[in-house]
C-alpha cells in the first residue's frame, strides 16, 4: 500500500510540474515558438493562403480554450 501512495504521490508532482510550463494565452504560446529561418520552410510554397488561414481564425475565435493550431 505504501509503495502506491509512493507513486502515486510522485505521478502527482509530475503532473503539478508539468503543468507549471504550460501556456495561459495564445500570446504566450506564441512567444515561446521558435522563430523559423526561411530556407526551413517549404520551397513549393509560393502563394498565400487566405482562405485556409480565414478557417484557422474562426475556429480559434470560436474554441478560446485551444491555444495554437
Amino acid at each position: 500500500m505504501k509503495r502506491i501512495a509512493t507513486i502515486l504521490c510522485l505521478a502527482l508532482a509530475a503532473l503539478t510540474a508539468s503543468s507549471a510550463f504550460a501556456q495561459d494565452t495564445r500570446e504566450q504560446a506564441i512567444a515561446g515558438m521558435r522563430k523559423v529561418d526561411p530556407k526551413e520552410m517549404d520551397a513549393s510554397y509560393t502563394k498565400p493562403a487566405p482562405f485556409a488561414q480565414k478557417l484557422v481564425e474562426e475556429a480559434l475565435a470560436k474554441h478560446p480554450e485551444v491555444i495554437l493550431i
